[in-house]
């Protein structure tokens, strides 16, 4: 389903469709809500404004998110053991990652968070999950996995990042 743009009056959009789906903000005048199942492909073009993105359970899929110029935020649920693929998810200062009981989810390559997340959050898991980010941005502010309960791996700059938790450590 692709909506196109929507007018400017219109700024929430919820989707259950289990297909690919996409839907355009660009010509709303106040910040945008989008809630996509994420079990296909979501194509979003946010505001100028704040939005915020919600995407259900997904799995290894490419979503094309671009928040545009405000304060954006995504939320996104994965659901499986895979790869993650946030290349195209831009625009997004603040990326929100609730991972599900014993998942292992590995970002890396082309798939890396973009350039202008500042911060991400990683939550949910188990003791035998991880995530991996084989890199992070160096514009990347806070990173906070306090309340995921696996495992971290992350590669980032020397002085990149402060270590504020018991179980890290610095390799």
């Amino acid at each position: 389903v692709a909506l196109g743009t929507l007018h400017a009056n219109t700024n929430t959009v919820t989707s259950t469709f289990i297909g690919d789906f996409g839907v355009s903000f660009a010509n709303s005048t106040s910040a945008a809500t989008f809630t996509g199942a994420g079990t296909s492909a979501q194509t979003v073009t946010g505001t100028g404004l704040g939005d915020t993105f919600n995407i259900g359970s997904t799995t290894a899929i490419t979503h094309a998110i671009a928040g545009g110029a405000g304060e954006d935020t995504i939320n996104l649920t994965h659901a499986a053991d895979t790869s993650a693929d946030f290349g195209d998810i831009s625009a997004i200062q603040t990326f929100n990652i609730d991972i599900a009981n014993a998942a292992d989810v590995t970002v890396d390559g082309a798939q890396e968070f973009h350039a202008d997340v500042d911060d991400i959050t990683v939550t949910g898991g188990s003791a035998t999950s991880t995530f991996n980010a084989a890199t992070l941005a160096g514009t990347v502010e806070t990173f906070n996995a306090s309340a995921f309960k696996g495992n971290v791996i992350v590669d980032v700059a020397d002085d990149l990042l402060e270590i504020g938790r018991a179980s890290c450590r610095e390799r």
